[in-house]
């Protein structure tokens, strides 16, 4: 299993739409770790219209968890930099659950220059409430 910010990393920097061989190309490029290629050469061939859409496939398939997914469909088109403060009032607009509200919230106070950031920060805080 792969974390949606290792996935968003590897990518970080593709232009969508993009298809699943331009996503493993790009991936192989950055330097992916070999798990994190694996799980994007097992998502399905189809064209990506985003990086929530890669996450959701990746999901789908149980390469990586929940609310990571539903973050990336809440923040979708936001403008990167952003702050906590945006992202949670970009994901109110629209219309975000009550329990993705509740993980953007407790994100730390930083400026957030791009998705891999944004879950980077959720994985990290899913770390620290594990122990």
């Amino acid at each position: 299993m792969v974390t949606a910010a290792e996935v968003t990393a590897a990518l970080r920097g593709i232009d969508f739409p993009a298809t699943k061989h331009q996503c493993e190309e790009y991936a192989e490029r950055n330097g992916a770790p070999r798990r994190v290629l694996d799980a994007i050469k097992r998502l399905p061939e189809k064209p990506y219209e985003s990086m929530a859409d890669v996450l959701r496939a990746a999901s789908q398939l149980g390469s990586i968890g929940f609310p990571v997914v539903r973050i990336a469909e809440a923040l979708k088109g936001i403008d990167f930099p952003a702050d906590k403060h945006t992202c949670i009032d970009y994901a109110e607009r629209n219309n975000a659950p009550d329990e993705v509200l509740d993980v953007i919230k407790r994100m730390p106070e930083i400026p957030y220059d791009d998705m891999a950031d944004v879950l980077k920060a959720f994985h990290e805080e899913e770390q620290l409430m594990a122990h």
